[in-house]
């Protein structure tokens, strides 16, 4: 199969095109002989039955002549009817036997071999005596002889030969469709035939292209393949040229010289990239533009980069030195900011405590004048319950004087009820019942007395209690008005300690207010000199950055 695979894609075409063109004919030509044989059936079987039953019908209707004739000459009475009549005769008969010799050369079949000489006999040795005899009786006028011959002789000569002609039809109908079975036979194997190798043909033709396709689709997808991944930036792709000598071939080898040549400058870009500009550009011709390129692209990075360098070497130097002084003053402005700002804080936290101590002292002189308020309130309301006490203690003596006159009249009442009791004991039985009442009397009137004698008894202790309790209202009465000169002059002391401690923070605040505008200028320097330092240690940073990426290439000065 090599050579096919060296052909050439036309001549592959045509090739295939010639193979199936070849299987068409073949198929063509099988065709061509399927149809002859099926003419040559047809035309056997047409010679055999068909042409062999067109020879039966003459032999057939021959015969039937002849029988019509034999009666016709019976009823006939001219002689001259008569002989023509019998001339006719003998001429059919030659006519039946010719078509019996005619058929009898074309019989193959054994069958109608059989049928064949039994009728040949009959007509060829039986049937000429009788036919010879009935026109001889006719001949002579004997008719009724000749009709009796007729029904007693032909009749049987009749059927059998009818009965052979019944059988030779029969025979050949059923060769004719036996030959007919064998015919549709032979045409459905020829039809089978045919749809085998139209199919054949066509499995073949298809599979032929399919292999044609491969051989010319396969290698055009790899190339597919590999430009897509090319066109993607993919260079690690390999082909494998195939050793055929066709132009898919011939293409896959330019295409990998190509992959190859791209890789080559791509490995040579990926070195340019990575900082090796050191690298040598190979130019493959005047028309190599990327070679060109590369080239130039790598001579002007290393004339750039270097004067890059230089520069970046100097600003750093420069950059350091800003930087250091930056620092110190920024350290500095650092300091007095640190100072100013503690000297602040502590101003901030001793008019906080001025202001706390005003704040204080405002409060204390509103308490101690709440206090004063409060102090002459208790006061005053001392008074009025010494007043009261005063009342109540007058209003005791009076409810004393009251009870002791109940106590005379209670007793004055016992010493009644008893005179009652002793005129009653006189009066005897009738002064009985005066003599209760008398008792009940004294009863109440000594219960009166032992009431009368408890409220004394309480009253006076209640004078006692209210007598002490005025003593101690009239001491607490002095005790809350020394109070109350005290807290007045407390509150005057607290206005005076409130009004000085609101002066000092005033001055606390102002003072305050000066530290800050010093404090915001000596940070605006201090800001000022860190920003400085800033910009020049970034400064230096980028310096240095620089130098570190401009390090990052190696250069041609430094091989």
């Amino acid at each position: 199969m090599k050579w096919f695979y060296n052909l050439k894609i036309s001549a592959k075409l045509i090739l295939a095109f010639i193979i199936v063109a070849l299987i068409a004919g073949m198929i063509g030509l099988v065709g061509i002989i399927n149809i002859n044989n099926i003419n040559r059936l047809d035309t056997e079987m047409y010679e055999r039955h068909v042409v062999q039953l067109s020879e039966l019908i003459p032999v057939t209707q021959g015969y039937q002549s002849l029988r019509v004739g034999l009666r016709e000459i019976i009823a006939l009475d001219d002689i001259a009817s008569k002989n023509q009549s019998a001339a006719t005769i003998n001429e059919n008969y030659k006519a039946v036997i010719e078509g019996l010799q005619q058929f009898g050369k074309s019989i193959k079949d054994p069958r109608i071999k059989n049928a064949y000489d039994t009728f040949n006999d009959v007509m060829t040795n039986r049937f000429p005596v009788y036919m010879e005899n009935v026109i001889q009786l006719a001949m002579t006028n004997q008719k009724d002889q000749a009709l009796n011959m007729v029904s007693v002789e032909g009749a049987p000569l009749n059927e059998e030969v009818s009965r052979a002609i019944d059988e030779l039809i029969s025979i050949k109908i059923e060769l004719a469709s036996a030959a007919s079975d064998v015919n549709s036979a032979a045409a459905k194997t020829s039809i089978l035939t045919m749809a085998v190798l139209i199919i054949a043909g066509v499995v073949i033709s298809m599979a032929l292209g399919m292999f044609i396709s491969r051989i010319i689709s396969n290698p055009v997808k790899k190339l597919e393949e590999a430009a897509d991944k090319l066109a993607l930036g993919d260079v690690n792709i390999n082909i494998e040229a195939t050793t055929a000598k066709d132009e898919i071939s011939k293409l896959m080898q330019s295409f990998s010289n190509m992959i190859e040549n791209i890789r080559s400058q791509a490995f040579t870009a990926e070195r340019i990239a990575a900082g090796d500009l050191t690298v040598d550009v190979e130019i493959k011709s005047e028309d190599d533009l990327l070679g060109k390129k590369l080239h130039e692209l790598v001579e002007k990075n290393n004339e750039v980069l270097t004067s890059i360098a230089l520069a970046s070497e100097q600003v750093s130097a420069g950059s350091e030195q800003m930087s250091e002084s930056s620092i110190a003053l920024s350290q500095g402005a650092t300091e007095q900011a640190g100072s100013i700002e503690e000297l602040s804080a502590s101003i901030e936290e001793i008019s906080s405590q001025t202001k706390q101590n005003a704040d204080n002292a405002s409060q204390a002189s509103r308490l101690a004048e709440s206090a004063k308020a409060n102090a002459e309130a208790g006061n005053q309301q001392m008074r009025e319950m010494l007043k009261a006490m005063q009342e109540i203690n007058y209003s005791s003596t009076n409810i004393s004087k009251i009870i002791k006159v109940i106590d005379d009249i209670a007793f004055q009442t016992n010493i009644l009820a008893l005179n009652a009791a002793v005129e009653a004991a006189r009066a005897g039985q009738h002064g009985k019942g005066f003599a209760v009442v008398a008792e009940e009397v004294r009863n109440l009137a000594a219960r009166s007395a032992e009431a009368a004698k408890e409220t004394t008894d309480m009253i006076e202790n209640s004078i006692k209690k209210v007598e002490s309790g005025s003593d101690i209202a009239n001491e607490t009465a002095g005790a809350l008005a020394k109070i109350v000169g005290d807290i007045g002059q407390v509150a005057d002391l607290v206005s005076n300690i409130a009004a000085a401690s609101n002066e000092q923070a005033s001055g606390i605040v102002q003072i305050n207010q000066g530290i800050m505008q010093v404090s915001e200028v000596v940070q605006t320097n201090s800001a000022t000199s860190e920003e400085s330092a800033a910009a020049s240690e970034e400064l230096a940073s980028q310096a240095s950055l620089l130098k570190m990426q401009v390090d990052k290439f190696k250069l041609k000065r430094e091989m």
